[in-house]
């Protein structure tokens, strides 16, 4: 997988300092919750000994309770930011796509909650976004982590459009799965 600082962020700075969605939820097992690769808890560990559950391959992040939702343990509410954004995980670099199962096939799917994604959801930035995505999740390298970090891949939940068909990773991952 490329560096995730090598992957661009498709929503513009200001954009998001002004929502109110993605680092909350409203279940502290909630399937769009973030996914960090062991590689990416190694960047932050001295913070995380409480907030990871110590395993072989990734995990996902531990939501805390705040007030009526969880959110993540990263997140500063009262300044709407992340405090470790520089280092923030793949899984939240991708958003507000993610990667989503649903018959043995993995989509990109779009979160439509998002408030930049209704806006733009037919708009020509997204689908050259979709594109630049698609040669990434084409690469062997980010094949071979994601084949390693199957919880990357999420099953398909209401509140998502399916936007774009990974064929090519869907082959890629099941060919993989027969030979290991």
């Amino acid at each position: 997988m490329p560096n995730s600082t090598e992957i661009d962020q498709i929503i513009p700075r200001g954009f998001c300092l002004r929502c109110d969605i993605c680092c909350r939820f409203l279940d502290r097992l909630s399937a769009m919750r973030p996914y960090f690769l062991n590689e990416e808890i190694a960047k932050i560990e001295k913070s995380t000994s409480r907030i990871f559950k110590k395993n072989t391959g990734g995990s996902f992040i531990k939501l805390v309770r705040f007030n009526n939702m969880y959110i993540c343990p990263y997140f500063n509410f009262k300044k709407n930011i992340c405090s470790i954004y520089k280092n923030r995980p793949f899984d939240c670099r991708l958003y507000p796509l993610l990667l989503m199962r649903k018959d043995n096939e993995v989509f990109l799917c779009a979160d439509l909650n998002c408030p930049f994604i209704k806006e733009n959801l037919n708009n020509e930035i997204l689908k050259n976004y979709a594109v630049y995505l698609k040669e990434i999740f084409a690469k062997e390298k980010t094949i071979k982590t994601i084949a390693r970090n199957k919880k990357l891949i999420g099953n398909y939940v209401q509140d998502v459009v399916f936007f774009l068909k990974l064929s090519g990773l869907s082959k890629n991952l099941n060919d993989l799965r027969k030979r290991i």
